[in-house]
């Protein structure tokens, strides 16, 4: 009887891999995104007690809402991904978490 093995992620041919180059070209890529996206809550925080002033403080908070989430949804996909891959691997483990 064959036994069957699984193989690394390394032994794996990169046509059967998941092509994560859409949403992040490297892991640097990913780590400048992470790093530039902490600015965020502060951007959130200034419109605190603002948003009834006017329907256009309402929409530039709207708008800022939407770029957040585009920007943050392939973040956690990617880190996600790269963590399904090996889960053996810490560093995509902190990345997930992150």
């Amino acid at each position: 009887m064959a036994e069957n093995v699984i193989p690394k992620r390394s032994e794996v041919p990169e046509e059967f891999t998941w092509n994560l180059k859409d949403m992040f070209e490297s892991d640097e890529a990913w780590f400048a995104e992470n790093e530039a996206l902490k600015e965020m809550p502060g951007r959130l925080a200034a419109f605190q007690g603002h948003l009834g002033e006017s329907a256009e403080t309402l929409l530039a908070f709207f708008k800022l809402e939407d770029e957040i989430s585009l920007r943050l949804e392939p973040l956690y996909g990617y880190a996600s991904c790269k963590n399904d891959q090996d889960q053996a691997n810490s560093v995509y483990q902190d990345m997930r978490g992150k």
